[in-house]
């Protein structure tokens, strides 16, 4: 499904909690690469499904879409919280979903076939953020109170896996919400023995700085680099001494600079280097960049051999090598 003789047919999908200006930025290197694209000897037709209203009718929504035009994967797309109507859709339908941008991974990615993601999200900042405390932090001669404030699904998410990973250790956690109407209030008691970490978005934490302005009360704060990343918040130098990001991301020092430049370049030509998001940018960049490769590879095998039809669960196979032979070379 989705292969026609002149044209391969791919869908995104974005859910509708995303903002316009990040929807865009994944929107904008797929388009691109659709239009120049000609994996498996084809041109990519890419449809954008747009989903609306709440998560349970999501199932309803894009069986409609695949009933008007079937697709031969889901390429790239973008979520926050929620994503298991659509990792479920896929599954049931035997189609490849590959690396959509998330805040939070479904818990049963690990056990599926059709999906491939990034990462677990701010699942994993909140396990790199308790190894962290576990193994560096020195415990004053009272416990570390540690508040964590969150404002959404994702953030929530992540501060209970932090609060029962800790749940058999000496340290006291906290959870709170924030709220617009009251920001001061999500830090209220804090000492400077404390720790902070804010699971937020850079409009909220602009909220606090603007609040405190003379820096924040606790000894170390720890920000979500997945919710606020490093280029979207501005800090006063105060709030700089005490700040930590906790980051999926590792510097891969002179290879990662090569990328990073590749991707400026290839953005510049593309007309896309106006939109400050990076990341997402180069999520939708990697994911069109490994599926085009995944299809050149089977392209390239059928040359040696018999033409066969074009395969979903090959695909995934070529895909899921090219991802292993990436990670053996960068160690």
């Amino acid at each position: 499904p989705g292969v026609a003789p002149d044209v391969l047919h791919l869908a995104t999908v974005i859910t509708p909690d995303v903002r316009p200006d990040h929807a865009e930025a994944v929107l904008g290197v797929l388009h691109a690469w659709a239009d120049s694209a000609r994996g498996a000897g084809k041109p990519w037709h890419l449809q954008v499904w747009q989903l609306t209203g709440p998560a349970t009718t999501w199932m309803a929504q894009l069986e409609k879409h695949y009933r008007q035009q079937p697709v031969f994967a889901v390429l790239s797309g973008i979520g926050r919280s929620e994503w298991e109507p659509v990792h479920n859709f896929c599954e049931q339908y035997r189609l490849p979903c590959v690396l959509p941008s998330l805040e939070v991974t479904p818990d049963k990615a690990n056990h599926d076939w059709y999906s491939m993601y990034f990462s677990p999200g701010v699942n994993l900042e909140a396990q790199i953020l308790t190894h962290y405390l576990k193994e560096e932090t020195t415990v004053p001669d009272k416990p570390n109170k540690i508040i964590q404030v969150h404002s959404g699904a994702s953030g929530r998410y992540a501060a209970e896996t932090v609060q029962s990973s800790l749940s058999s250790s000496n340290m006291t956690t906290i959870v709170r919400k924030f709220r617009v109407t009251s920001p001061r209030a999500a830090v209220k008691g804090l000492t400077a023995n404390d720790i902070m970490v804010l699971w937020l978005r850079p409009d909220e934490i602009a909220q606090l700085v603007a609040e405190q302005p003379e820096g924040p009360v606790a000894g170390k704060v720890f920000v979500s680099a997945l919710l606020s990343t490093p280029e979207e918040i501005s800090l006063p130098e105060t709030w700089k001494q005490r700040v930590n990001f906790v980051s999926l991301f590792d510097d891969l020092g002179l290879q990662g600079e090569i990328a990073r430049l590749r991707l400026e370049r290839w953005l510049e030509q593309n007309s896309l280097a106006e939109n400050t998001n990076r990341r997402l940018q180069a999520d939708a960049y990697a994911a069109s960049y490994l599926f085009n490769d995944a299809l050149g590879a089977i392209r390239g095998q059928e040359i040696r051999r018999p033409t066969v039809p074009l395969s979903r669960e090959h695909l995934l196979e070529m895909l899921e090598n090219l991802v292993n032979k990436y990670n053996d070379s960068t160690g």
